[in-house]
């Protein structure tokens, strides 16, 4: 049987090496739309781990020789779950009842953004055809969200290229959710630190 004992199907376990929270906010996002920072954000409200997280936070997103994935997979609170859309078939993606969508629109500014950070970020959308396929399903998970009335957040992923619009964004993220709003200045320190390392890790990746 190997180590894929329900082959070709991959367990979620097995898939991220962890395990979905009960009443858990998922983050369906397109690879590299920021699924991961927005959850770290999230997390820290006062019912998750608390503003004190932004000091986690602060060295977590500081500048480090090491490889990019060290400031980039988890660390964020167990009740956020990041995903993809492919990880779940339509009818999963109907039982969640909390989903935050990261709306990618396919806007020249958005697909600039996301191909920047390609160009130093490895994952499943370096594959061309894989992440045409990709954002293929996730327009039909949408489409069948929207037959079946199926209520979520809709994050603009526009957002996360203003600061201003990214902290406004946030807060009505978590009131959506019934979650404490968090300090517009400590998000955006965190923000500006994100940014910053992006455009660190792209001009390490040039020279």
């Amino acid at each position: 049987m190997g180590d894929n004992p329900t082959w070709p199907l991959l367990s979620h376990q097995l898939q991220h090496n962890k395990k979905i929270a009960d009443d858990p906010i998922v983050i369906l996002y397109f690879p590299l739309a920021g699924g991961e920072f927005l959850a770290k954000i999230l997390s820290c409200c006062a019912e998750l781990y608390g503003e004190s997280y932004f000091d986690f936070l602060k060295n977590y997103y500081s500048y480090k020789e090491s490889d990019w994935l060290s400031t980039y997979e988890d660390d964020h609170h167990e009740k956020l779950f990041p995903a993809h859309a492919r990880y779940f078939t339509f009818n999963e993606w109907l039982n969640f009842d909390k989903i935050i969508y990261i709306n990618y629109n396919l806007s020249q500014q958005e697909t600039d953004w996301l191909l920047f950070r390609k160009s130093f970020i490895y994952n499943t959308v370096y594959i061309n055809q894989f992440a045409d396929l990709q954002i293929k399903y996730e327009k039909e998970v949408l489409n069948f969200f929207h037959d079946n009335n199926k209520s979520y957040f809709d994050f603009p992923l526009t957002c996360f290229l203003n600061e201003n619009d990214f902290i406004n964004k946030v807060n009505e993220c978590l009131s959506y959710l019934n979650l404490t709003k968090l300090d517009k200045n400590k998000v955006l320190q965190i923000y500006k630190m994100y940014m910053k390392l992006n455009i660190k890790k792209y001009q390490d990746k040039i020279k």
